[in-house]
């Protein structure tokens, strides 16, 4: 997340680690057998908040930047919220990565969702 220097640590593994929460926490979220829309969008929407409020704390642990000087006088005993802060900015680009991804899991899970209710009517119908 140090913008002045891209490195595998600290942009590509941010990035690695993103994609692979995007891609495989919404598996966990959303029971694989699922006949509801309502139930995939609240796995997804919850994988969404998991991954913009847990950001900032991944981007802590890869970036290397020094807090500004201005804002850590402010806080005094606060440094974990101005962390939180500093990074919260940072993590939120990573979205570019992280929720396109998101998008075509839940375009996939709304599709299985599709085909599981169409196979019911075809079971009914016989």
């Amino acid at each position: 997340m140090d913008f002045g220097h891209i490195t595998f640590t600290n942009t590509g593994l941010p990035l690695l680690i993103f994609a692979g929460v995007a891609l495989t926490l919404p598996s966990l979220m959303v029971p694989r057998d699922t006949r509801s829309h309502t139930r995939v969008a609240r796995g997804m929407i919850a994988t969404a908040a998991v991954l913009v409020v847990f950001g900032p704390l991944v981007a802590m642990a890869f970036d290397s930047r020094p807090l500004p000087a201005g804002p850590a006088d402010a806080f005094k005993g606060q440094v974990w919220l101005l962390l939180y802060q500093f990074q919260f900015r940072a993590s939120l680009t990573l979205a570019l990565v992280w929720a396109p991804l998101l998008a075509l899991v839940w375009f996939n899970a709304s599709q299985r969702v599709e085909q599981l209710r169409g196979q019911d009517i075809v079971r009914e119908s016989i």
